[in-house]
């Protein structure tokens, strides 16, 4: 009788999250709708998203996700939506941020001034 060996491999990768934004900033009309869209471009599932807004508090708006991104929708941004945005990815092996400025364009008739922030 002859014992046949079998080999398995596993590949475990212990990864945090690693949070990765399309753009750092973002000009945006008053009253418009914008939406902040946060990945992560590596580590294990589950990864947990949270946004908060110009203000340090959790954002609760529209909120959609997958196990790889999130996305808010700002249905109507008022001068107060204006600011820094930070997106922090979470799992069990550590978090990751990424933070975009959302800035107000001013409109003068058909002309709309952008501001580029360096």
């Amino acid at each position: 009788m002859y014992l046949k060996h079998l080999a398995c491999f596993a590949y475990i990768s212990l990864e945090p999250p690693e949070v990765s934004l399309p753009y750092t900033s973002r000009v945006v009309l008053s009253n418009s709708m914008v939406t902040l869209v946060c990945n992560s471009t590596q580590g294990d599932y589950p990864i947990t998203f949270m946004w908060t807004g110009p203000d340090g508090n959790m954002l609760d708006m529209m909120i959609s996700s997958n196990n790889y991104s999130i996305e808010v929708t700002i249905s109507t941004a008022e001068t107060s939506a204006f600011g820094k945005y930070t997106c922090l990815a979470t799992n069990s092996f550590g978090s990751s941020n990424g933070t975009l400025t959302l800035i107000q364009a001013s409109k003068k008739g058909y002309n709309i001034i952008v501001v580029h922030l360096i």
